[in-house]
């Protein structure tokens, strides 16, 4: 995959992670600043939301209109200096399932084929040490939280790993 998509550049953009449980103020908090979760687990509509309000916030104070239910793909980088890349939709990406079924070399895939997504990969993404990722990959208006799909919700911030909270069938 040689296709470099081009980034919606966002600033002011500072997040370093998500509240895993509600707290008082003064009350220490656990962030979340690692995971991986599916649509299945009830906080994924929580944090999407919490998320794509954020960056449709940032995406206005940029001038750009972004129509949260009509979006099907997000992969948002964020950088040490407070600046974020947004790109929607045509993320091109090389995923690795576990099949339900046989496949021929060639053959076209289905989501009815997939029995589990182990891996997503873009080559063409180059990250820096202190970057951090947010992406959700699924059907039209994931990122509205919507309730029928099994979208999956990933990001990593990197941060002091002793303070990682993983959430996570896979080790």
């Amino acid at each position: 995959m040689n296709e470099t998509p081009k980034p919606i550049q966002l600033n002011n953009f500072r997040i370093k992670g998500v509240a895993a449980s509600n707290v008082k103020r003064g009350e220490r908090v656990p962030v979340l600043v690692r995971a991986e979760i599916t649509s299945d687990e009830p906080e994924f509509h929580l944090f999407m939301q919490g998320i794509t309000n954020l960056v449709d916030g940032k995406a206005q104070d940029a001038g750009i209109l972004v129509l949260m239910d009509r979006i099907s793909a997000l992969l948002l980088v964020t950088h040490e200096g407070g600046t974020a890349d947004l790109y929607l939709q045509n993320v091109p990406f090389e995923m690795e399932i576990m099949a339900k079924r046989d496949f021929a070399k060639g053959e076209a895939v289905y989501q009815s084929g997939i029995a589990d997504v182990r891996r997503l990969r873009m080559s063409w993404l180059k990250l820096q040490p202190k970057d951090g990722i947010a992406s959700t990959i699924g059907s039209h208006g994931c990122c509205k939280s919507i309730q029928e799909s099994a979208d999956t919700l990933r990001f990593t911030s990197r941060m002091d790993p002793t303070t990682n909270l993983r959430r996570s069938s896979e080790n």
